[in-house]
């Protein structure tokens, strides 16, 4: 009897050691809450916290050239299977593109895609999407994944994974990734964006098409990528506090589409359990 007895407290120590293991490295999946003109709110219950997804906020082409900004065109969104969104532009003759979007609950957060189509009578070079996520802190939001300090944002270089605050930089930064051209629109002194973004490119540049930022207990960590993106930002100023990785689309004929795949993923973990997930997603593409 007495080793039945102690069996089963083994047993059932094992199952609680396996459930503390699982626990730490788990991702939490996020719903859509809302849809409206470009944004997304995606929710984690579980955390009562919530982000809002700007996608896209611009589209740009070179040189230095808004095809969609700020007062652009909308984005029509329709609930789909799943609890997803998708999104399409209204038809209209401002703007060169038409865009596609999808946005989908996921195991490990949500799933994005995004499709770019030209619809101009013209070569369009460069194209990238500006993708802004921020976490929309409010009331009762016990977590605080915005980092105006640099200090809890990471991203990947020749060196590995680095905090921003290593590489000093201001207020507002933006980081190319290698093998992508710089987005001329943020590169260009003329504009305004260049200043507000940091008079230019900060360095290094980025290995990976991720970012990521922990929230200030250091318990989970949330990342945006996509396969193939051109900068990644952050901006740690008080209305905003977001990060972004931005999707190339790279140069689009009369009547081309491209299209992109990514993800925002947040786990109960370190930012290096959320690259190893960024990399098993990548070796599955």
């Amino acid at each position: 009897m007495t080793k039945r007895v102690v069996a089963a407290f083994c047993f059932w120590l094992g199952l609680a050691g396996l459930a503390s293991g699982t626990e730490k490295g788990r991702t939490v999946k996020l719903q859509v809450e809302q849809a409206q003109q470009r944004a997304v709110f995606l929710v984690a219950t579980e955390l009562k916290c919530r982000w809002r997804l700007r996608i896209p906020e611009r589209v740009l082409a070179d040189p230095s050239r808004p095809l969609v900004d700020h007062h652009g065109v909308p984005l029509r969104w329709r609930q789909v299977a799943g609890g997803a969104v998708e999104g399409v532009s209204f038809p209209t003759e401002k703007a060169p593109v038409h865009l596609r979007v999808r946005v989908e609950p996921a195991s490990w957060g949500a799933a994005l895609e995004m499709t770019i189509k030209n619809i101009s009578q013209e070569r369009l070079s460069n194209v990238v999407a500006h993708i802004c996520l921020s976490h929309d802190r409010g009331k009762g939001q016990p977590f605080e994944f915005r980092d105006p300090e640099h200090r809890r944002t990471y991203l990947v270089t020749r060196q590995g994974l680095r905090c921003l605050a290593k590489f000093g930089v201001g207020l507002r930064s933006h980081y190319r990734v290698q093998g992508e051209k710089p987005i001329s629109f943020f590169s260009n002194p003329q504009r305004g964006e260049y200043r507000f973004w940091g008079g230019g490119l900060a360095s290094p540049v980025a290995v990976q098409p991720w970012i990521a930022s922990t929230d200030a207990t250091g318990r989970w960590t949330v990342s945006i990528f996509w396969d193939r993106a051109a900068e990644l930002f952050h901006n740690g100023d008080r209305p905003n506090r977001c990060i972004h990785s931005d999707p190339a689309f790279g140069t689009l004929s009369p009547g081309q589409s491209a299209t992109r795949r990514g993800m925002v993923l947040l786990v109960r973990g370190s930012p290096q359990r959320a690259l190893e997930l960024f990399r098993r997603w990548k070796s599955s593409r």
